[in-house]
């Protein structure tokens, strides 16, 4: 199974503020994000590790600006990769 990491995190934030706009940096940092991996490598079944994903990363704040946009396309690119559907 594929699973993001954090260049690949960074990479969507960036093209997010690029398309739709928005402050850049770090609200709590990237750190948080490794807590993040390891509860969605924990859960069983591939929509309840991307429902976590999703969750985790809105909740964590990891960016100034941006989060739900990253999250979203983080989260559906990790299911598209593994076979599933957003």
């Amino acid at each position: 199974m594929w699973y993001p990491d954090k260049d690949f995190v960074v990479w969507v934030h960036d093209v997010m503020l690029e398309r739709f706009g928005g402050f850049p940096g770090f609200e709590r940092g990237l750190d948080c994000f490794d807590v993040i991996l390891a509860k969605v490598k924990a859960m069983r079944g591939l929509y309840r590790k991307a429902a976590v994903l999703l969750r985790e990363m809105v909740l964590c704040r990891i960016f100034t600006d941006g989060n739900h946009r990253t999250a979203y396309e983080v989260t559906k690119t990790f299911l598209e990769i593994n076979g599933g559907k957003m």
